[in-house]
């Protein structure tokens, strides 16, 4: 079975370690606000421009998902 290490070197790169190793938290959040924003769209009732904004957000991280080639939220 294929194995990946990283490597870091502390207390030099710890900003870096910290960032992968919780990549899997930013995920989740990330999903979470995906998830979020589309039950608002779908089921809140808000008005017209929050529903604009709301919109413009999901089709900007939509966007940035596209650019850095994430997975889509399940």
């Amino acid at each position: 079975m294929p194995k990946a290490t990283l490597e870091f070197t502390l207390p030099e790169e710890t900003q870096e370690f910290r960032m992968a190793s919780h990549g899997l938290d930013y995920a989740i959040a990330w999903a979470d606000l995906c998830e979020k924003i589309r039950r608002c769209l779908k089921y809140e009732t808000i008005s017209p421009i929050a529903y604009e904004t709301l919109v413009d957000v999901q089709q900007k991280m939509i966007s940035l998902q596209d650019s850095y080639h994430l997975p889509e939220p399940e």
